[in-house]
């Protein structure tokens, strides 16, 4: 039986402890699917994803080196690193999408979310250098990277340092809503 919606919300964790365990093209397809559906801006459906699963690949290794190094200590671990990439303007009837880089996050959600219920983890990863990933991806200036993700299966715990060890096994603590929902006017 298929999960809820409300298990995988529960479920999903950005995770930094990864099986080496490969990822089948088709099980990345699945999330791509997810990816596909995410409601957009006019439907422009601005994003785009680079797959980096290659370990020895140029585009991987350049994309590991924009990251801070306390992401690259543990991404470099995952059997593939995605790109997740807006297209700046619009296609159609010209001008910037100002929509983009928020239509791009819906659509990593509804990937991460598939991620979760095929088994997966998803880290999404925004600390690095844009430009130097924008490079090493060969993007024009009519896109930009909005996220790197680490997608892997979930590994042992027990193999991160203390720190991280700590981290990956901690509940996870959300705002209530009410910190975070106005009704009618903006209340704080």
């Amino acid at each position: 039986m298929m999960p809820s919606l409300d298990q995988l919300l529960l479920q999903r964790r950005s995770l930094r402890s990864f099986s080496d365990r490969p990822i089948e093209r088709g099980i990345l397809d699945r999330m791509f699917e997810a990816a596909r559906w995410a409601s957009s801006a006019f439907n422009e459906q601005p994003w785009n994803y680079v797959v980096l699963d290659d370990p020895a690949s140029d585009a991987r290794l350049r994309v590991l080196a924009s990251m801070e190094p306390h992401n690259r200590s543990w991404a470099e671990k995952a059997p593939v690193i995605l790109a997740s990439v807006a297209q700046l303007g619009f296609r159609g009837r010209g001008g910037v999408n100002r929509h983009a880089y928020h239509d791009v996050g819906q659509a990593n959600a509804h990937l991460a979310l598939r991620a979760a219920e095929l088994g997966l983890t998803v880290h999404m990863i925004g600390g690095f250098d844009h430009r130097t990933a924008a490079e090493a991806l060969g993007l024009s200036a009519a896109f930009d990277v909005v996220a790197l993700m680490a997608v892997a299966y979930p590994g042992p715990p027990e193999v991160l340092p203390e720190p991280l060890r700590v981290r990956e096994v901690a509940p996870r603590i959300r705002r209530e809503i009410g910190e975070f929902v106005h009704f009618g006017v903006w209340t704080k």
